[in-house]
């Protein structure tokens, strides 16, 4: 299955904050839009106040 490295319209995105309490979901999700989202700034928090700060 071949797929783009960068989704449509992804030009505009510059990062991506990913907010969820639970590690391993979040680092799940965070590592498969590393590989969608190649060159942008892909960070990860554990509550809203942290993903706020």
């Amino acid at each position: 299955m071949d797929q783009d490295t960068v989704a449509p319209g992804a030009s505009r995105i510059r990062a991506i904050l990913v907010i969820d309490d639970h590690p391993l979901y979040s680092d799940a999700l965070a590592m498969a839009l590393r590989h969608v989202f190649d060159d942008r700034k892909i960070r990860s928090a554990t509550s809203l106040g942290e993903g706020l700060a």
